[in-house]
């Protein structure tokens, strides 16, 4: 998203409120899990030379918010773009469809296929036109890094969504890219991401939540 004209993306107080109305029609962990991953894309662009923390912090609480119109599979990424569309949140609406897409290949995703043809179609086509920016990359690797109980090596996130939906032939495809975006983001902050996540190693090491 261009940094030359204001973002149209909501200020963190409202992302949290249009998150928050999204958790009471559908409670789950994924609610938590949108809140770390808003915190973990605030952090790393606090140490990011040209990344806006509070545009960041809102891009990661509203990454899954279309999850609010479930229970649902790939479905949440076109029920979250249209909402944000409809509010005119237009650059966070693009976060819904492009977090889930580093390698841009449809057949990367885990979950129930629910979307209609014309609505795969149309995220299809819309990922593949998409030329991503740091946003848009910062997402894919945040949402790789939280659980909803805190953060986590992105290994272990890896192993626990591939065991809730069972991997694609394809999985590893996508985890190669989240690692690369974990090293690109080390390279242009000049450390580990895994240094700005409080609490990581003692996450990363517990036992791990029932799905």
């Amino acid at each position: 998203m261009a940094m030359n004209h204001p973002p149209k993306v909501p200020c963190p107080d409202e992302a949290r409120r249009i998150l928050g109305q999204a958790a009471r029609k559908n409670p789950g962990r994924w609610a938590g899990h949108s809140l770390r991953v808003g915190e973990a894309a605030r952090r790393l662009a606090e140490a990011h030379p040209r990344l806006d923390p509070q545009i960041g912090e809102s891009l990661g609480l509203l990454h899954d918010v279309g999850r609010g119109e479930g229970p649902n599979g790939h479905r949440h990424m076109y029920e979250g773009h249209l909402l944000l569309s409809r509010l005119g949140y237009e650059d966070a609406a693009r976060i819904c469809l492009t977090h889930s897409f580093p390698a841009k290949d449809f057949s990367q995703l885990f979950g129930a296929r629910d979307c209609a043809p014309e609505e795969e179609r149309f995220i299809q086509s819309y990922v593949e036109a998409c030329e991503y920016d740091d946003y848009d990359r910062l997402i894919m690797l945040c949402d790789s890094l939280a659980q909803a109980s805190g953060f986590c090596l992105l290994e272990k996130r890896f192993v626990e969504v591939a065991l809730r939906y069972a991997p694609t032939p394809i999985s590893h495809v996508k985890w190669r890219a989240c690692l690369e975006l974990r090293d690109y983001f080390g390279r242009a902050i000049g450390r580990s991401v895994y240094d700005l996540l409080p609490g990581i190693v003692e996450n990363t090491f517990s036992l791990s939540p029932t799905p």
